[in-house]
């Protein structure tokens, strides 16, 4: 999951909700730094990744990524069940997508402090330019595999994935229809055990 799905695999709780907003960008045993909220959900966001990379749908999509995008692949699913999420937002809250994306906003902008500083210096533009809500579009994925491009070591291509996503499009589908409703009851049995 990208950072939309992460956001939403918090269920409004909101210090678990920051910590698994950051769970990329603390490494090792650096979230001992942060509070013991924020610490569950740098920790649930480590299980979601890990539950993610070994789900049989996830692992689909990276199977038919990977003649074009060789190692890349794996990180690109992540990407297209955000688009997913926003576009099937109304089957899985309650909840509007835009009030889910204002309220959260809202909340990162006043914990900010308590950011990774990139993440602190990326935020401004994640709310500007509405992140979250745009995801749902193909253009809002590209420049989130633009994005994730500029940081790869090697060529990667990684914005044309946008093509693929938009070719197969009911293949990527069926996956994170098979993937989401497992993934949220995996978290919600998880957040309890953390």
């Amino acid at each position: 999951m990208n950072f939309l799905g992460h956001l939403y695999l918090s269920f409004d709780e909101k210090p678990l909700l920051l910590g698994n907003f950051m769970g990329d960008f603390v490494k090792g045993k650096a979230y001992q730094n942060y509070s013991k909220p924020i610490q569950k959900g740098i920790l649930l966001h480590r299980q979601i990744d890990l539950f993610t990379d070994q789900h049989d749908a996830v692992r689909a999509c990276t199977k038919a990524l990977r003649p074009k995008f060789g190692k890349y692949a794996s990180i690109i699913p992540d990407i297209f069940f955000d688009y997913f999420l926003v576009r099937n937002w109304d089957n899985f809250s309650d909840q509007n997508l835009s009030d889910f994306c204002e309220g959260t906003y809202q909340y990162l902008e006043q914990e900010k402090h308590q950011l990774p500083q990139p993440m602190q210096t990326f935020l401004p533009a994640m709310i500007a330019r509405n992140w979250l809500v745009n995801y749902g579009k193909l253009w809002g994925i590209r420049k989130a595999l633009e994005s994730l491009e500029r940081r790869t070591r090697y060529t990667s291509n990684l914005s044309e994935a946008v093509h693929e996503l938009n070719h197969r499009e009911h293949f990527y589908q069926k996956q994170f229809e098979q993937f989401m409703p497992e993934v949220i009851l995996f978290t919600q049995k998880k957040i309890k055990t953390l």
